[in-house]
């Protein structure tokens, strides 16, 4: 029997003035789309903006102190990888933004 373990990690994800601390399999966090639907369900106030059309990007603080934007998979798994290298558990600000388009103006 192949015992393919998975390792879990705990991050906190921070949006307005809500931090909600989870735990997240390392298969999971492969991937950035996951880890968006994820956020959604775990902020009710993200969620009911669905019909807007919205992007979710994430800002944690690197080893050097800036903060970094991430938007991609591959950029998450930097962000962990530095994190989990800083020995912190990871924290990643959630930050919404509303692409609107130029019709809704009207």
């Amino acid at each position: 029997s192949s015992s393919s373990t998975t390792c879990n990690q705990h991050i906190k994800f921070i949006f307005e003035s809500e931090i909600r601390r989870v735990s997240v399999s390392d298969r999971a966090l492969n991937d950035f789309d996951n880890i968006a639907n994820l956020i959604r369900n775990l902020f009710p106030s993200i969620k009911e903006r669905e019909e807007e059309d919205i992007s979710l990007y994430l800002r944690w603080v690197d080893d050097e102190g800036d903060t970094i934007t991430s938007s991609s998979s591959e950029e998450l798994m930097l962000a962990l990888r530095l994190m989990a290298a800083m020995e912190k558990t990871s924290r990643f600000e959630v930050v919404v933004v509303v692409r609107t388009s130029p019709e809704k103006e009207l």
